[in-house]
């Protein structure tokens, strides 16, 4: 079984079987891509949801934003031309390695036209996922410790930003060929209670965009997400920021890490750390 195969898979017993738009039993189960190709031991993973690498057949010319149905011809691969019987995969956001190895970069579950608000890229890097920067390499080479929430909220895993200690926290972000707008939403909350309302809590970014082919780009200049109010309390915040993917030093295809920082230089009223839950970087 090829990386990017189209199954059909059951849930209740681990099965997973190459489908065919030809009807039952060919096509009976939950769609699902296989991530990688068949090990010897016979055991695989698959994806039924987010993004995937499917694999299309050949002679196709796919575009970005195209609905990729499973195909009724070729077992186990898709199609951007829709067959009589319509089983919809996702909807295409990168076509980059169609040429040399029919996959197609798609969001599951999501067809051409219908899609949550154009939204071409959604997902949410928690604390305990983020990268921990930790040599020259990086703009800033200390990680940003992670610790488990003190409170109310002492069930989640927060990434702690000093307020004396420049440190760091990073993810990768592959942006879609079509992108052309950004959303940033996050959470944070003093870790211990200010005695006044603060309202110069600022988290800061940097991009790093890596050549296919060649070496990578330096380190962008820092980017604000603006500062924000944190009340007298440890409760997390939510915050949104949104622009242009040239506001934030990204370009359409590109494939960036995304350094993450805290502006230690503002006068705040934050008595220690900043403790960071997560990022939500939605691209349209």
């Amino acid at each position: 079984m090829a990386t990017g195969s189209i199954v059909r898979a059951s849930t209740g017993n681990n099965i997973a079987q190459i489908a065919l738009a030809t009807g039952a039993p060919d096509d009976t189960g939950v769609v699902a891509v296989a991530r990688h190709a068949t090990p010897v031991d016979g055991r695989f993973s698959v994806s039924i949801g987010g993004i995937a690498l499917v694999l299309l057949e050949t002679g196709l010319t796919p575009l970005v934003g195209e609905t990729v149905f499973l195909s009724a011809t070729v077992a186990g691969r898709g199609t951007n031309v829709a067959p009589t019987m319509q089983m919809m995969v996702g909807t295409i956001i990168s076509t980059a390695l169609y040429a040399a190895r029919s996959l197609v970069t798609i969001i599951m579950g999501t067809s051409s036209g219908v899609t949550d608000g154009g939204v071409l890229f959604d997902k949410t890097f928690f604390a305990d996922q983020l990268d921990l920067p930790n040599n020259a390499d990086w703009a800033v080479g200390v990680p940003a410790p992670t610790e488990t929430k003190g409170g109310t909220d002492d069930d989640i895993k927060i990434a702690a930003f000093s307020d004396s200690v420049l440190n760091a926290r990073s993810f990768p972000l592959i942006v879609p060929d079509a992108g052309a707008d950004i959303e940033l939403q996050y959470e944070i909350a003093a870790a211990a209670a200010p005695t006044a309302p603060d309202d110069q809590a600022e988290m800061q970014i940097q991009t790093k965009r890596y050549n296919d082919g060649a070496a990578p780009g330096a380190w962008s200049a820092v980017v604000s997400l603006g500062e924000q109010s944190i009340a007298a309390n440890t409760f997390l915040n939510k915050f949104t920021i949104s622009g242009t993917l040239a506001d934030f030093n990204l370009v359409a295809g590109g494939s960036y890490n995304i350094l993450i920082r805290r502006n230690i230089a503002v006068t705040d009223e934050l008595p220690g750390d900043l403790d960071f839950w997560y990022i939500r970087p939605i691209i349209t």
